[in-house]
């Protein structure tokens, strides 16, 4: 692995950052792809874990109503800060070896742009505590103007450990930041007892955030723009990508803010956290690390369309076993994780299970648009989905409040899937057999892992903890050995599946020669 800081040349020398580039023979590319996956998953779960465990001691510390303040001006502070995101590292990692000049100038517009997003900030607090009728909400939001601040000194070069490959140092560095802020955020609560503590916590998360950054990739920055265009031709799309999906993804919580007290606003936010995670834990890493190599595969047609339907094959097993995995085990769920104030939030968590599902699938197809540069297309496909939403989620709130809402955010997403992966077929030129044959096992294992926990449902009474327990054990059974049945009665295809048994068999070899 690469393990070069930035050389110290003056500024314009425009010197190129050392970069390791992998050959790009497929089973290379394939061992860094399933490499660079397992370090991202292992970083994500790392993070996940103890993201669980601090979001189990916060529920008990603090109320609904509290993470509903504090989700309350997140939002408005969302809508400002993703406009920060411009997509300056995915460009960086398409350019392939960045020069100095390249991360000066990403440097620069970051700091220049997180500046003037921190005024708007200032500027629109009055405004987020009158749509949402909370001055508590204005105040925090006050507060957190002081993230962006901090968020435009971060660190850019911290991309090169995408493009060096070097998934381990970029396992490190999330993970030393999320337990970090895991353990602020845990003493601001405790300190402050209220909504306060988690607006603090926020803060104190991205200071730490640029100084780990530096830490971990020393670079001393130089204000410059000689770079500005080249980099924007890259990201402009990318931009209008990431603002239309905030807005789109979050138009749920708008108007369940606006409709709804502070207490069921903070069960939605956190039953969406606890829902998605599961989902978005695994799949994120995989996208993750694959983006770089499917850049790589950019020239050469055929291999890029296999390593699309292994990453989508891949991406629809884990999703279609997450997803209802957690929509069955929620009434255990969320008293066991969050405590008993928080039962409200159990059907919301159904059917944000349910929901993760598509947003899984949609997040891997969206990743394959935009590196195959047709991020215009993907901005379509949000577009189209919040035309169906605005006016359906509109609706469910006045039927049926929160609940309904989540409902129709999760038969919504599963239509949006269907136009994302008929985009993609014509861009791959893939044909639709391909697509079912990733869908329909995971799929029929899904549908058996759901009859068999309802079944257990019915049948067994047991303590909630118990319960849980079970369920996931008995889940993931029937998943994991229907899933590979069916992979077997379907000629032993190249997929997951594969990757798993081989790997599976690589590991208790290894243990029956070291035993010997």
């Amino acid at each position: 692995m690469c393990n070069k800081s930035f050389s110290r040349n003056s500024p314009g020398d425009g010197g190129m950052i050392p970069i390791a580039t992998p050959s790009t023979d497929s089973p290379t590319l394939r061992s860094h792809a399933i490499r660079g996956s397992a370090w991202y998953m292992a970083w994500r779960w790392c993070a996940r874990l103890i993201g669980v465990v601090s979001t189990a001691i916060l529920a008990r510390l603090l109320t609904p109503a509290d993470f509903g303040v504090y989700a309350m001006a997140m939002l408005a502070l969302q809508v400002v800060e993703i406009f920060s995101d411009t997509g300056q590292d995915l460009a960086l990692i398409r350019l392939g070896k960045p020069s100095r000049e390249h991360y000066d100038t990403a440097w620069t517009v970051q700091v220049i742009l997180n500046m003037f997003l921190a005024a708007c900030m200032l500027a629109s607090a009055p405004l987020a505590g009158l749509y949402f009728h909370s001055e508590a909400v204005e105040s925090l939001a006050y507060f957190l103007a002081l993230r962006l601040v901090l968020n435009g000194f971060l660190n850019v070069s911290v991309v090169a450990f995408r493009i060096e490959l070097d998934f381990a140092k970029d396992f490190r560095y999330g993970v030393y930041r999320k337990f970090l802020v895991a353990v602020v955020g845990v003493l601001c609560v405790l300190l402050l007892r209220n909504y306060w503590g988690l607006g603090l916590a926020v803060v104190l998360a991205k200071l730490i955030d640029v100084i780990v950054s530096y830490i971990m990739r020393p670079f001393r920055p130089h204000f410059r723009l000689t770079k500005f265009h080249e980099i924007w031709s890259l990201t402009f799309w990318m931009q209008i990508v990431q603002v239309s999906s905030y807005f789109v993804g979050k138009v749920d919580e708008f108007i369940v803010g606006s409709t709804n007290s502070a207490g069921v606003m903070g069960a939605y936010n956190v039953a969406a956290d606890v829902a998605l995670s599961p989902t978005t834990e695994v799949v994120q890493p995989i996208m993750r690390a694959l983006f770089p190599l499917y850049s790589k595969l950019l020239a050469d047609p055929e291999r890029l369309r296999a390593a699309v339907l292994m990453a989508f094959g891949s991406t629809a097993s884990v999703c279609f076993a997450t997803g209802p995995g957690v929509a069955s085990i929620a009434k255990e769920l969320v008293p066991v994780l969050l405590g008993s104030q928080w039962h409200d939030a159990i059907p919301l968590v159904f059917w944000h299970g349910i929901g993760s599902t598509s947003i899984g699938l949609s997040y891997c197809l969206y990743t394959i648009l935009s590196v195959t540069n047709n991020a215009r297309l993907t901005a379509i496909t949000v577009w189209c989905r919040g035309v169906l939403l605005v006016p359906t989620l509109l609706l469910a709130a006045h039927w049926g409040g929160a609940v309904a809402i989540a409902a129709a955010v999760a038969c919504i997403g599963f239509v949006v899937v269907g136009l994302d992966i008929y985009l993609m077929k014509r861009i791959i030129t893939l044909r639709l057999q391909d697509i079912v044959l990733c869908l329909y096992r995971p799929a029929i294992a899904a549908s058996l892992m759901v009859l068999a926990l309802f079944w257990l449902d019915a049948s067994i009474q047991l303590p909630v903890l118990a319960s849980m327990i079970v369920k996931i054990a008995c889940g993931g059974f029937v998943y994991l050995s229907s899933l590979l049945i069916l992979w077997h009665l379907a000629g032993r295809a190249d997929g997951i599946e594969a990757i798993a048994v081989a790997t599976a068999a690589r590991i208790i070899r290894s243990r029956v020669r070291w035993s010997i």
